[in-house]
């Protein structure tokens, strides 16, 4: 126990006493994170859908061809 306490003394030293958080925190900020990338996903997705229906022809004619 002793161990730990002087661990956490040397961690606050150099890193700061503020850079402990609490689990429900890291889940919250985990979440935002998630929810942030599919956010970009779907924004992507809406930029490419012009562009994907420029080459629908194109992958009809080779689905026809087998």
């Amino acid at each position: 126990m002793a161990r730990r306490q002087r661990n956490e003394g040397f961690s606050d030293f150099m890193f700061g006493a503020g850079r402990r958080k609490s689990k429900e925190e890291r889940e919250r900020e985990e979440w935002e994170l998630l929810f942030k990338q599919i956010d970009e996903i779907v924004l992507a997705v809406e930029e490419l859908a012009p562009l994907l229906k420029q080459f629908a022809p194109l992958v009809d004619l080779f689905s026809k061809q087998k």
